[in-house]
């Protein structure tokens, strides 16, 4: 009894053993199938995610994807992704340019036709392996330069955009030097006079940049205008836009004063006056103060001075300047009343010296002249010698007619038309000496006496 349950304990454990080792062997097998399978499993992931790695790349590096980058900076007004992409080493494009090129393209060429045919030069770049492409605007310009650009992470072709750049040109009567901001800079040029000035290169765009203007003026705040719309050289004309006031200068009570001598002020600067001239132009953003100044007879008058406030000044803002007219009428009288005299001084004083100039000339006598001529002067030594010498007067007076006269102090001149010894009239100049004490008074012609003369 005892014998046969030793036994059946002896059969189950054997039974358990056999078990166990059937089973290791089992885990052993599928132990060395897994160890199998891990590398394929391995190198499958490895390859999907090569093929997701390649898809990212292409999607982001290939041709077609570089273009439609593109294309959606331009549709969001990514400025700084377009600087991005135009800037290069020599050329740093700013986003102030990249914001105005964005409008051009969307203006000028549409983004939906600026969509097609960049994709569509960007293919024949591609497949047919050319140099360059161009994209451009309906007039012709071009705005954009596609180009094939060696490749990118072996697989894919690189594509190289590029702008037209043009030089903007400004040019300019007077100094000037201009402030303003491109290429996300400050930027200061001065133009010289009558010399065409390059305010820097830009790219395609209608520009309306904020800028400072400084001139013998004053400082003006504007802006500078310049397109690409149209121009087909390669350079661009650069427009001033700066709010600017110019004076329409009148002067009331100035008409007997003398034209040439008549002068305007403008800020404390000199100017010639004319009637039909534009005087600027000046900043609207200052005082400015205008007065005037003419002679008369010999003397100077002035005007009143206004001044103008920036509320006051227009493109064509009218000035009147008001002299003492009765004050001007009175003193022109007095001197026309006095240089009648003294012409007529001068006029008797002529025909004597005509009559005494033909007589000395018959006689070759000196003294029937000396009393004309005042001592130790030039003209009185050479006339003195020519005689001595026997040459005596080498051109008689004839017929001596005096059309002006002026007299400065005691000093008189005068022009004098008469007859030659060649039968032409000649004018001459002389300068003579008035010794009488008051020679506005006087009207003795022998206080006279010549110091120069020139034909």
């Amino acid at each position: 009894m005892v014998q046969s349950e030793n036994d059946k304990q002896d059969d189950l454990n054997k039974s358990n053993a056999q078990k166990r080792r059937t089973e290791t062997k089992s885990n052993e097998n599928i132990n060395q199938t897994v160890r199998k399978l891990v590398p394929w499993g391995i190198g499958i992931f490895i390859v999907i995610l090569l093929i997701i790695l390649f898809s990212l790349l292409k999607n982001y590096n290939s041709p077609e994807a570089q273009a439609k980058i593109f294309v959606n900076a331009v549709k969001s007004n990514d400025t700084q992704r377009i600087s991005n992409i135009l800037s290069t080493r020599d050329n740093k494009v700013g986003n102030d340019e990249a914001e105005t090129f964005i409008k051009y393209i969307k203006n000028e060429i549409g983004l939906k036709k600026f969509d097609k045919e960049l994709n569509a030069t960007v293919h024949d770049i591609d497949q047919h392996h050319k140099d360059a492409g161009y994209i451009k605007t309906p007039d012709g310009n071009k705005i954009l330069r596609v180009t094939m650009n060696g490749r990118r992470y072996i697989f894919f072709d690189n594509i190289g955009f590029a702008t037209e750049t043009k030089k903007a040109i400004i040019k300019k009567k007077s100094k000037t030097t201009y402030i303003f901001r491109a290429d996300d800079k400050k930027r200061k040029v001065i133009a010289e006079p009558n010399k065409p000035t390059m305010l820097g290169n830009f790219i395609p765009g209608i520009y309306k940049i904020p800028a400072t203007k400084e001139n013998d003026n004053g400082k003006f705040i504007g802006y500078l205008t310049f397109s690409f719309k149209n121009s087909n050289s390669e350079t661009v004309d650069v427009h001033e836009n700066f709010p600017e006031a110019n004076l329409n200068i009148n002067l009331e009570g100035a008409d007997k004063l003398d034209k040439k001598n008549t002068k305007v002020k403008i800020n404390g600067k000199q100017y010639s006056y004319d009637h039909a001239k534009l005087y600027g132009p000046y900043p609207v953003t200052e005082e400015i103060e205008v007065t005037a100044e003419g002679k008369a007879k010999g003397k100077t008058f002035k005007s009143s001075t206004v001044k103008l406030y920036p509320n006051e000044l227009k493109s064509n803002t009218p000035v009147r300047l008001n002299f003492e007219k009765e004050k001007i009428d009175k003193y022109v009288k007095e001197k026309e009343k006095e240089e009648n005299s003294l012409k007529n001084k001068v006029t008797k004083f002529f025909n004597k010296y005509s009559l005494a100039m033909n007589n000395a000339a018959g006689t070759n006598n000196f003294a029937s002249i000396s009393n004309f001529f005042k001592p130790d002067t030039a003209d009185y030594k050479t006339m003195k010698q020519n005689f001595q010498t026997g040459q005596g007067i080498q051109s008689l007076i004839q017929s001596p007619q005096v059309v002006d006269v002026s007299q400065e102090g005691s000093k008189v001149y005068a022009e004098v038309l008469n007859i030659n010894s060649q039968g032409v009239w000649v004018t001459s100049k002389y300068k003579l000496e008035d010794s009488a004490k008051h020679p506005a008074k006087s009207d003795d012609e022998s206080d006279l006496k010549i110091i120069s003369n020139q034909e």
